[in-house]
């Protein structure tokens, strides 16, 4: 958690040097993808893994009655942390529970309003300079009062924005952006519950952040296909040279050079020439009969 920049993992720290807890240095870390991370502490004499309870459990760590309660329980995901095969503890975190969705989708599960601001708090607490943005997915199942109701406990819990998702009307997103101490941030998913509004509307509506999260994807998705299609089709991606982003333009981009001259060691890149006006001359292919 020391080398974190996550609120949470701030959090975790000033809580432990309040306490005056002395911190370990872990050694040996491991990232079990998909399960959780493996370590080793000066004088545990087994590792301590952290990660989910079933992968735990296929690790034969033991868990107790009461803990497969708490867990049968339990509102959001749960991290464990072991000690060989000792159980340890368990840390819940997260806002929407598991399965999470698309806030556009249907049936989403939701931890209580208390300890999604809980959540916040501790991010609070722990930042430096971060701004903190609270989503809240109520509305669909709480109606527009329930997420307005929230997104004030989050304010108040420490919250600098508050995020609705999926609000599907004007006259949702003026209300609730009247009703809440705080900037209000928009979702302009396609495809999705919100209608197609412009900047300019959301900023009316009282919106002061509006995100359009899928859109370059979604775009670079559609072209990508039209492509594969194409080189199918025609055997050559000549005839799309001048819907693609050149080489040079690329490394413009991204300021190739600048990560270059990070490292004396690596010799500048020189772009090779743009072969676009000698298409269909054949350039690089041997005349037939030549290998």
């Amino acid at each position: 958690e020391q080398s974190s920049r996550h609120p949470l993992a701030h959090a975790l720290l000033q809580e432990a040097q309040r306490r005056e807890l002395t911190l370990l240095e872990p050694a040996q870390v491991t990232n079990v993808s998909g399960h959780g991370l493996v370590g080793e502490l000066a004088g545990w004499p087994q590792p301590i893994r952290v990660g989910r309870p079933d992968w735990l459990e296929s690790l034969d760590v033991a868990v107790s009655d009461e803990a497969r309660t708490w867990l049968a329980q339990a509102d959001g995901s749960v991290v464990a942390v072991a000690h060989g095969c000792a159980l340890l503890g368990l840390v819940q975190i997260e806002d929407q529970l598991l399965p999470k969705k698309c806030g556009h989708l249907n049936d989403k599960q939701l931890a209580s309003p208390e300890d999604m601001a809980r959540k916040v708090e501790a991010a609070h607490r722990a930042r430096t300079h971060l701004r903190i943005i609270a989503r809240t997915d109520a509305v669909a199942q709480e109606g527009l009062e329930g997420g307005i109701e929230r997104a004030r406990l989050y304010i108040e819990a420490g919250a600098d924005i508050v995020f609705a998702d999926a609000l599907t009307s004007e006259a949702m997103f003026r209300r609730f952006s009247s009703s809440v101490d705080a900037p209000l941030m928009a979702n302009m998913t396609e495809f999705g519950r919100t209608p197609y509004f412009t900047g300019a509307q959301f900023e009316a509506m009282g919106c002061k952040v509006v995100i359009w999260p899928v859109s370059s994807l979604r775009i670079a998705a559609k072209a990508m296909a039209d492509m594969y299609a194409h080189l199918a089709d025609a055997d050559s991606t000549e005839a799309l040279l001048d819907s693609m982003q050149s080489r040079a333009e690329l490394y413009e981009t991204i300021g190739y050079g600048d990560f270059e001259a990070l490292d004396a060691s690596i010799a500048a890149s020189v772009v090779p020439p743009d072969l676009r006006d000698l298409r269909g001359h054949n350039i690089g292919r041997a005349p037939d009969g030549e290998e």
